[in-house]
């Protein structure tokens, strides 16, 4: 190399910042992309489970004209106790509504929800084998709902991602210490 000659060229300076741009668009897409795959994931473990996404639950909460939905956690105590759903109760897999003091499997609406949705899906699909009608699932369970920055009730207002192997989909920012 001679003296004073440049290590990059202007063209090189050029195709390492397409070269990046291009890696950061892939990163921002990587994500949905996740989260597609374990949605798909979610309905293919329990065919028949019908859920509902956080927009149209938040939507619904509020709500006067219509019955309110009895919100369900479905994951361990410790998670429940660092946050949760707003109003939600917590439900152990081996209970049922009735356990806690709702008895009306015809007309009572209950959305339960766990981390990212298998756990509710798997209870989902017991409860209405037992003959609950009005049951539905949190679509990308607690952490989709937290990374949209949805209200976090109780504990330290944030997300306990317990041993869940989906934690690399809740975004930092909402994990409990």
């Amino acid at each position: 190399m001679k003296k004073g000659t440049r290590f990059l060229s202007p063209f090189g300076i050029t195709q390492i910042l397409m070269a990046a741009a291009v890696i950061a668009a892939l990163c921002m897409a990587y994500e949905p992309w996740r989260w597609g795959k374990v949605k798909d994931a979610v309905r293919a473990s329990s065919p028949g489970v019908v859920s509902i996404d956080a927009a149209r639950l938040q939507e619904w909460i509020p709500a006067k004209d219509r019955p309110q939905p009895v919100l369900l956690d479905v994951r361990s105590q410790a998670e429940y106790d660092a946050g949760h759903l707003p109003g939600a109760r917590r439900l152990s897999a081996d209970k049922t509504p009735a356990d806690i003091g709702f008895d009306d499997k015809e007309k009572t609406r209950f959305v339960l929800y766990c981390s990212v949705g298998f756990d509710s899906a798997s209870v989902a699909s017991s409860l209405t084998q037992r003959g609950y009608k009005e049951v539905q699932i949190l679509e990308g369970g607690i952490f989709l709902w937290a990374n949209e920055g949805r209200a976090i009730e109780g504990g330290s207002g944030k997300v306990n991602p317990g041993n869940s192997k989906y934690t690399y989909l809740l975004k930092a920012a909402h994990r409990a210490p």
